[in-house]
């Protein structure tokens, strides 16, 4: 808990007269200061908790409040991700919310979800082929995919959206959790991780990785189709480029998972 600015109690001790500093008087005065200073102390803590630190501004982190706020801001906390990130997060929710719907308000709380298990390079593709991309290092592209036809669907809908993620292997990365679902560390405090096949994905799985788009997407929005690709890997018409009927590519090739949000 901070420090209070004020400590009414010593002040009142202080300004005094000498008989109200005495045993009985002094009894008095603290019994009238002290009630002061919890509750400002009280009022001090709530704003710590409200607005979490983590940086040089001093303010303390209290990590089991952190999960209510995310909760309340909609900002999902991503696994494995320290206190002190998560913090900044909480911290900047209003810029975060100014462009919810879009692809970089997406984009870039997926980029900061899985920032400490899989951070790849993740890219948004709309149903008609416009693209944002943000790259392993959180900077972002954008351009439009040549001769993209979406989900085929007749007549198109623009309502809908691809996600893909460029893996640089052929799986990805989880936190061990125990029975109850808490993450389980390390003696040093860290998470530990688990791999898993992306040919082995459970439901729990695939539901942590439609939870961002779930949470930051559009109202409008019927469909989202995640795309994960795994390294030297290929999907119909991707990565962008690649071209239907090229010699030895087929539909996913074996390679790419698909599935629905």
């Amino acid at each position: 808990m901070a420090t209070a600015v004020f400590e009414w109690c010593s002040a009142m001790l202080r300004v005094s007269p000498p008989w109200l500093r005495r045993v009985v008087g002094g009894a008095i005065m603290k019994g009238i200061g002290t009630p002061v200073d919890t509750e400002q102390n009280r009022s001090a803590e709530g704003v710590e908790l409200r607005f979490p630190g983590g940086g040089a501004n001093g303010v303390s982190i209290h990590p089991d409040a952190l999960g209510l706020i995310g909760r309340e801001r909609r900002i999902l906390r991503g696994p494995g991700e320290l206190d002190s990130v998560f913090a900044d997060r909480l911290r900047a929710w209003w810029d975060s919310h100014l462009t919810r719907g879009g692809p970089y308000a997406l984009l870039g709380q997926m980029h900061a979800f899985f920032l400490a298990t899989n951070n790849v390079p993740i890219q948004y593709i709309s149903n008609l082929g416009a693209e944002v991309t943000v790259a392993a290092d959180g900077t972002f592209t954008r351009g439009t995919v040549a001769g993209w036809l979406g989900d085929g669907a007749v007549p198109p809908s623009w309502a809908r959206f691809f996600l893909v993620l460029y893996l640089d292997g052929d799986t990805l990365s989880f936190v061990l959790t125990d029975a109850a679902g808490d993450p389980i560390f390390t003696a040093g405090g860290e998470p530990i991780l688990v791999t898993t096949s992306i040919y082995a994905l459970t439901a729990a799985d695939l539901d942590l990785i439609c939870s961002v788009p779930r949470e930051w997407n559009a109202a409008h929005v019927d469909r989202i189709y995640i795309v994960l690709i795994p390294s030297g890997g290929i999907a119909w018409g991707l990565p962008p480029g690649t071209l239907w009927g090229d010699p030895g590519l087929t539909w996913g090739g074996g390679l790419a998972v698909n599935f629905t949000c």
